[in-house]
């Protein structure tokens, strides 16, 4: 699970899967969620980690299509017009892309 600040307050800004399953929710208080499961990991955000990594996978698309672009802060968008075939059609892609990552 990962935390950020809010104001005085530590809040929960993404969780797992299981975090999920114990009906931890995104914008719940840190204090709160270790009241309910007292032995939960919490790791501070690191947003500058997380646009390093961001720009490292923009590169590493860059297989895909020459058009890879930020979009926000957690998100990328691939122009792939005219790049699908290269791979064998749009899933075929989406496959290659999934099994690499």
């Amino acid at each position: 699970m990962i935390s950020h600040r809010d104001n005085n307050t530590q809040r929960i800004a993404a969780l797992d899967e299981r975090a999920e399953a114990l009906k931890l929710k995104r914008g719940m208080g840190i204090a709160d969620a270790r009241a309910m499961h007292p032995s939960i990991d919490v790791v501070e955000a690191d947003p500058e980690a997380d646009r390093r990594l961001l720009e490292g996978l923009a590169d590493w698309c860059d297989r895909y299509t020459p058009l890879v672009a930020i979009d926000g802060e957690d998100g990328l968008f691939l122009d792939v017009t005219g790049c699908t075939h290269l791979f064998g059609g749009e899933r075929a892609m989406q496959d290659e892309i999934l099994t690499r990552f």
